[in-house]
């Protein structure tokens, strides 16, 4: 949101986007920017973030795994940073609480899969990035496993599977 209004979007233009009022993103992006000054301000942020690291064992608290960590809200609300609210996830595991795919059945590709499946059509990242028309640095965040595709992408990503694997019938 806060880059969409730094490139003139207005309120109402971002919230058609996201479905939600234009009241509900300037509360959204004046709180955040209030948010972002008070942690530049006082570096409160980073003392909690290493604090909590350090409780966890700087791994995900979900999966084990060392990299790309971040901090979660357990009870989803920002404001609260009592330490037995705040835990360590990876990019992913923090991915998969925000966004669960849990419905989307076998329409589901992990980054592994989306690589394999590029590497399969003989593709770069950016010529498949054209054929989904999304930008390279997508596939390039998919593959990594720090952004899953959206619904549409997932469709167009089994689509392309299912032609590969029926031209070789």
């Amino acid at each position: 949101m806060i880059a969409l209004r730094e490139k003139g979007l207005s309120y109402q233009a971002i919230g058609s986007v996201f479905g939600l009022s234009r009241a509900r993103v300037h509360q959204l992006i004046s709180g955040y920017s209030r948010l972002l000054n008070s942690i530049a301000d006082n570096g409160w942020y980073e003392k909690i973030r290493q604090a909590i690291f350090e409780r966890d064992g700087s791994i995900c608290s979900k999966c084990g795994k060392p990299n790309n960590l971040l901090i979660h809200h357990i009870d989803g609300d920002d404001k609260n940073s009592n330490l037995t609210n705040l835990i360590t996830l990876c990019n992913k595991c923090h991915l998969d609480l925000h966004r669960p795919n849990s419905n989307l059945g076998e329409e589901f590709m992990e980054g592994k899969e989306i690589l394999k499946l590029r590497k399969k059509l003989g593709l770069t990242q950016k010529e498949l990035a054209a054929r989904l028309k999304v930008d390279a640095i997508t596939v390039s965040r998919w593959e990594r496993c720090e952004q899953r595709p959206s619904r549409q992408g997932l469709k167009q990503l089994d689509r392309l599977k299912r032609n590969n694997q029926a031209t070789k019938l």
